[in-house]
């Protein structure tokens, strides 16, 4: 989370705000995105995560061409 604290941070120099236009609620809403990928790639939760994922996978049906069916909230870990 540091390291998303400190990219962050750095939008406030000069000339790197690459989100400058969005609204104060989009600035919230992209950070808590960018936080949440950052945490998702920590390898201290990556076994809960991979076990999530499996009871998923596990869980859902697939389409006629084999797809899982992952387009409802509940999909998501």
């Amino acid at each position: 989370q540091h390291h998303v604290a400190v990219g962050f941070r750095l939008l406030h120099e000069d000339g790197c705000d690459i989100f400058q236009n969005l609204s104060t609620a989009q600035r919230r809403r992209l950070r808590a995105i960018v936080t949440d990928v950052v945490l998702a790639t920590d390898m201290a939760k990556h076994a809960a995560l991979l076990s999530d994922l499996r009871a998923v996978v596990d869980s859902r049906q697939r389409s006629s061409t084999g797809a899982l069916q992952l387009n409802s909230d509940s999909a998501r870990i």
